[in-house]
């Protein structure tokens, strides 16, 4: 059950990190009704039908500020919602919705009715958030909700693995995923709930943690 969690986390940093990779290194595209330049032309403002390419890149939105002036270039989109389309390395599509998109210097932070699809019809995974941030330094992810929660299928098959949680990180580097407030990870009639839950996607070490008042609560299916 722990190891289908990478897909859940790779598909979100994927989404994010892959437009900030290809906005940073790359050549970017520009499409758009009407552009403001200022700053000396270091700084455009897209208004109207944006559409930016960057590789295997796409972003739609409403409007693109792009700051290029500086060592690192900073673009922001606003849209409602926009949308990023890409793609995995394994070719398997993905999109990402939200409001507002920020990207600079390998970070990048989606906010306002983030949601993220992996595959065809989502068939790979399916996230929920308000905010969804990426930190290329330290390549970590972070989700926030009320709750924010996700579905994915695992590598090997079988049954979606379902989580949730007011606060979801992951750290790349350490293999670690923490859930924090009202969290749940389960998968088929297997689940356990609690105020805070850890899992390590490398080794496979799990813990929970009861909320102040309250107890861990695990439900076994069969087989388990």
């Amino acid at each position: 059950m722990v190891v289908g969690a990478l897909l859940f986390v790779a598909a979100v940093a994927l989404a994010l990190a892959g437009t900030v990779a290809a906005g940073d290194a790359g050549e970017v595209k520009v499409v758009s009704d009407s552009a403001v330049y200022g700053g000396g032309g270091e700084q455009v403002v897209f208004s109207g039908n944006v559409l930016a390419t960057a590789g295997v890149w796409r972003l739609a939105a409403a409007s693109l500020r792009a700051d290029v002036g500086g060592v690192e270039k900073e673009y922001r989109a606003f849209g409602s919602p926009l949308t990023v389309f890409g793609e995995t390395g394994e070719g398997e599509d993905v999109v990402l919705n939200a409001m507002r998109l920020r990207f600079s210097g390998g970070d990048a932070l989606a906010e306002g009715e983030v949601r993220l699809c992996a595959g065809v019809d989502c068939a790979r995974a399916e996230v929920f958030a308000a905010s969804a941030r990426w930190r290329g330094d330290s390549e970590s992810v972070e989700l926030r909700g009320t709750p924010a929660r996700g579905s994915w299928l695992p590598p090997e098959g079988g049954e979606k693995v379902r989580a949730r949680a007011r606060v979801l990180r992951f750290d790349a580097v350490s293999g670690w995923a923490v859930l924090q407030g009202d969290a749940l990870f389960a998968r088929g009639d297997a689940q356990i709930t609690g105020e805070k839950i850890e899992f390590n996607l490398r080794t496979g070490e799990m813990k929970a943690l009861a909320p102040a008042e309250g107890r861990v609560r695990a439900i076994l299916g069969a087989g388990e």
